[in-house]
């Protein structure tokens, strides 16, 4: 059974060009939610070249893991739009009447949505 967990992440908001050339350390998922705005799952960086970034912790978001057979599986019932075929890549757009950030990495995926959207995410599986 497919479970949603609550998202350990930090919101950064900078300008475009710190977020583009930021180190980011392996391992790190990061969800670029606006050209100056990025949801960063995992280690942040100490380069971050903007004086005014803000960088906070953020757990406003659930997150729903699955691989990508399920996701597309998921999708087809639920969506009217498709994701990218490439191995790699992050989309927003509302699945099953719900707005959802996508990331996918080979058969890795996960759903995020907002905190007070995590029953009826649940309701949907």
């Amino acid at each position: 059974m497919l479970a949603v967990e609550s998202l350990a992440a930090t919101r950064i908001v900078a300008r475009p060009a710190a977020l583009e050339v930021a180190s980011w350390p392996p391992g790190t998922i990061v969800l670029p939610i606006a050209t100056d705005e990025a949801l960063v799952i995992g280690d942040i960086p100490g380069d971050i070249n903007d004086p005014h970034a803000i960088i906070e912790e953020e757990g406003g978001f659930v997150v729903l893991r699955l691989t990508r057979a399920e996701l597309d599986d998921w999708m087809s019932r639920e969506s009217e739009w498709t994701l990218p075929r490439s191995p790699t890549s992050f989309s927003q757009g509302m699945v099953a009447g719900l707005p959802v950030k996508i990331w996918v990495d080979g058969d890795l995926a996960m759903v995020v949505t907002r905190v007070s959207l995590r029953s009826e995410l649940e309701m949907q599986l």
